[in-house]
């Protein structure tokens, strides 16, 4: 048996300590939790809603455009494997799916990529259907 190639070992090492840093510059903490404006299109069943969301340190605003035409606050909540999880407060302007989100949903937040969130959260009553709607975006940053 031929002993191993020193040089081969070392790039095989370096790839996986490249592939480990970008795999966890992709994961959220508490120490990295978005900030600024960010923007993308919400998505369920046959909806699309374009939205915003602003983030600052331990909270965000989310905008939803018309036909939803809403605002809702939420506050951040805890770090659950890749991701960040906030909860819903009190809608700032009405608007039935912030009513049906305020004080009981939650919006969980992932990284897709360095410059892209996955947000996505659930709907618990529907046009007073007590039934469940999945709601998804991809957001960037807002670039002026």
């Amino acid at each position: 048996m031929k002993p191993l190639n020193t040089s081969l070992c070392r790039l095989a090492v370096l790839a996986l300590v490249a592939v480990s840093s970008v795999a966890s510059a992709q994961e959220i903490t508490k120490d990295t939790l978005p900030t600024g404006v960010w923007v993308g299109v919400l998505r369920s069943d046959n909806v699309n809603v374009a939205m915003q969301v602003k983030f600052d340190a331990r909270s965000a605003l989310v905008h939803f455009d018309p036909p939803i035409a809403c605002n809702l606050g939420a506050k951040f909540q805890q770090v659950q494997a890749d991701g960040a999880i906030y909860a819903f407060a009190s809608a700032s302007n009405g608007g039935k799916l912030c009513d049906n989100l305020a004080g009981s949903g939650v919006m969980s937040i992932v990284r897709a990529s360095p410059t892209s969130l996955r947000l996505s959260f659930d709907e618990k009553s529907y046009n007073g259907q007590p039934r469940v709607r999945t709601w998804r975006a991809e957001l960037e940053p807002n670039v002026p």
